[in-house]
């Protein structure tokens, strides 16, 4: 691993320990067809920060918002809309 591979890596792992401190909803989205290393990733993501919504679509790739544009607007606007807060 090259000194800019050992930095990119390092920056990697300090950005998941940090996870946890994100208050935000939060939706991870991947395709099923994706690499493993970015369902790995985006597990990890989902995992660290709480309340987090890991969402996996089958029959796409790297790119779900291009490769299904409209379910992804759909999936976009259901996420963003408001939700009632407990009392």
């Amino acid at each position: 691993m090259d000194h800019s591979s050992t930095s990119r890596h390092l920056n990697y792992v300090r950005s998941l320990d940090r996870l946890a401190e994100i208050r935000a909803r939060t939706l991870v989205l991947v395709g099923a067809l994706d690499l493993q290393a970015i369902h790995d990733a985006a597990r990890r993501v989902a995992d660290g920060i709480d309340g987090a919504r890991h969402v996996v679509w089958p029959g796409v790739a790297h790119l779900p918002s291009m490769e299904r544009p409209d379910d992804f607007l759909e999936l976009l606007r259901d996420w963003l809309a408001p939700r009632s807060q407990p009392t």
